[in-house]
């Protein structure tokens, strides 16, 4: 949401050009992210518990706690605190 108020096209363009716009890009997204999650649903025993798994290393990357160890353990600590 905070991407659509800082982004400069969606001033310039009209609110139906900018609607499309953001369709678009969260078309292009699924389409992106798809075969990956089809293989995570085809290879993992828990769908919901890879996908949590790989949501929060992909977070502990973001936030800089990536380490040699693994990045799911330091993120639930990070995470804990926001709780």
């Amino acid at each position: 949401m905070v991407d659509s108020f800082l982004d400069p096209l969606g001033y310039i363009l009209p609110f139906e050009a900018n609607l499309g716009l953001t369709a678009g890009k969260a078309i292009s997204k699924r389409e992106e992210i798809m075969d990956p999650l089809d293989q995570l649903r085809l290879g993992s025993l828990d769908y919901y518990a890879a996908v949590r798994g790989a949501y929060y290393q992909h977070r502990a990357a973001e936030l800089g706690l990536a380490d040699d160890a693994p990045a799911t353990a330091a993120a639930e600590d990070a995470f804990q605190s926001f709780e």
